[in-house]
Formats: structure tokens, sequence, C-alpha cells
């Protein structure tokens, strides 16, 4: 198993939820949304090795607000 698909432990899960609740707010800052891209394209690989494809899209959908975030800030 990569360690891109080692899935999240209890910790890292209410990392991300924390992370997202920050962006949604707009109180995120680049570090930290850095650290939630991150552990999106984990779960989001991990979808993709179980074949759940309706979690692929919304993930990957989710990235791509948190990427053109992140490019919107250098």
């Amino acid at each position: 198993m990569s360690q891109n698909t080692i899935p999240l432990n209890l910790d890292e899960i209410h990392r991300r939820r924390e992370l997202t609740m920050l962006f949604r707010e707009g109180t995120i800052n680049y570090v930290q949304v850095d650290e939630l891209r991150s552990l999106l394209e984990r779960e989001k690989a991990i979808a993709e090795q179980q074949g759940n494809e309706a979690i692929v899209v919304a993930l990957g959908f989710l990235l791509g607000l948190v990427i053109g975030y992140l490019v919107s800030k250098l």
C-alpha cells in the first residue's frame, strides 16, 4: 500500500474537518490550506482505489476549490 493510500486516522479525520470549516469560513491560512489539500488528495486516492466514483468526483471538486485558493494566494 503506497503512502498516499493509507487511510486517514481519527486525528487526521478531525483535522480535515477542522480545516474544511476554516476553509468554508474563509479564515484558513496558506499552510493550513496546503495541509487540507494533502489530506483531500489522500482521501481521493483511497476512494479511487476502492472504486468509489461518487466520492472521487466530490473530492475532486473540493480539491479544485482548494487548489484554486492556493493559486490565488501566490
